[in-house]
């Protein structure tokens, strides 16, 4: 074999070895879309789900806060009589 034609096949080498290196690239971000991919439709269903759980702990946070409110008034128009009914009251809870 001649100089030429050993320059020859190491190119050809060289030349088949980065085709094959660009198809497994090429492959694998094709596998790695395919699994981190997500429809809208499911990107929504997730929103929506967030979304009614964020208002169901408001709805939460405001019935617990008339609840407070409601306690405060309770307190605020004791006398002394009804502050006693109410420590007990407490202490059997």
């Amino acid at each position: 074999m001649t100089n030429e034609e050993i320059n020859k096949m190491i190119l050809h080498i060289i030349v088949c070895l980065c085709a094959l290196f660009v198809g497994v690239m090429i492959g694998i971000v094709i596998d790695v879309q395919k699994y981190n991919t997500t429809s809208p439709v499911e990107e929504m269903d997730t929103v929506k789900k967030l979304t009614n759980s964020a208002d169901s702990i408001k709805l939460i946070i405001i019935n617990l806060d008339s609840a407070k409110r409601d306690e405060i008034q309770k307190v605020q128009t004791l006398d002394n009589d009804s502050s006693i009914k109410l420590f007990y009251e407490l202490l059997r809870r």
